[in-house]
C-alpha cells in the first residue's frame, strides 16, 4: 500500500491496520526528522491514545527514512541529505516508552547498521564544501549549531 500523504487520522489508522495485518506500508509525511515524524503521528490522536499508538507503531515500523535538498555552495542545483533510521530493538523500544527523544543517541548507536541522522549528513556536506555555513545552519538543531 502506497500512501500519497498521511494528512489526517483516518489515514494513520489504515496505515498501521495495514502494517499491522503483513501489508508493506510507504508513506510520505512531513516532518524534519524522524523523533517529529514519530511525534506527528500519534499526534493526530487524543492524548489518551498515544501510548496505544506508539505500542503499534513500535511493532510495525521498520524504518524511517527523512529527506531535505540543501542548496549546493556552487549554486548548481540542490544536493540530497537524509536520514535513515531502521526500527531495531532499541528504537522499537524508545518508541514504545515514548522516549522519542534518545532516537538520536539511537542513530548514532546504529551507524554499524547504516542508521544515519540528518545532522551528520549535513555535517558531511558542509565539510566536503559542497555546501556552505547558511545552508548547514539552516538544517542543524539547536545544539549542533556551534558545530565549527
Amino acid at each position: 500500500m502506497v500512501i500519497g500523504e498521511i494528512e489526517d487520522i483516518e489515514t494513520v489508522k489504515t496505515a498501521i491496520i495495514a502494517a499491522e495485518t503483513g501489508h508493506l506500508v510507504i508513506a510520505s509525511f512531513h516532518a524534519t526528522d524522524s523523533m517529529q515524524a514519530i511525534d506527528r503521528l500519534a499526534g493526530f490522536f487524543p492524548t489518551e491514545n498515544r501510548k496505544q499508538i506508539l505500542s503499534q507503531l513500535s511493532h510495525c515500523l521498520h524504518g524511517i527514512l527523512t529527506q531535505v535538498l540543501l542548496p549546493r555552495k556552487d549554486k548548481l542545483g540542490r544536493v540530497l541529505a537524509c536520514e535513515i533510521v531502521f526500527a531495531n530493538d532499541a528504537v522499537k523500544r524508545i518508541i514504545r516508552r515514548d522516549e522519542l527523544i534518545q532516537l538520536a543517541t539511537a542513530i548514532q548507536t546504529g551507524a554499524n547498521f547504516k542508521m544515519k541522522s540528518l545532522n551528520d549528513a549535513v555535517k558531511k556536506y558542509l565539510d566536503e564544501g559542497v555546501i556552505d555555513e547558511e545552508a548547514a545552519r539552516a538544517y542543524l538543531d539547536e545544539a549542533n549549531k556551534s558545530y565549527r
